[in-house]
């Protein structure tokens, strides 16, 4: 089975939708508030994301040509995501 749902579902009412989304995957431990408050690795500042790759590029992205490169970045670029950035 696939449950889909969406962010703005999470965000607007999350009351409803955390609790379908921690029954479907039938998890034991329900996270709190504010546990869910806090913020996500997407929240860190650019700079930060940079320095936790040491450089290093991950496996995924040495395999890739350069024009398969360009299409993820345009794709990332789309979806204005900077964590690879």
């Amino acid at each position: 089975d696939l449950k889909v749902i969406t962010y703005e579902s999470l965000v607007g009412k999350p009351e409803i939708y955390w609790a379908e989304a921690i029954d479907f995957l039938c998890l034991k431990n329900r996270p709190t508030a504010e546990l869910l408050g806090q913020p996500s690795q997407q929240s860190w500042d650019k700079q930060a994301k940079i320095e936790s790759l040491g450089g290093n590029k991950p496996k995924w992205m040495k395999r890739l040509s350069a024009q398969e490169m360009k299409d993820i970045q345009g794709i990332l670029d789309e979806c204005k995501v900077t964590l690879y950035t």
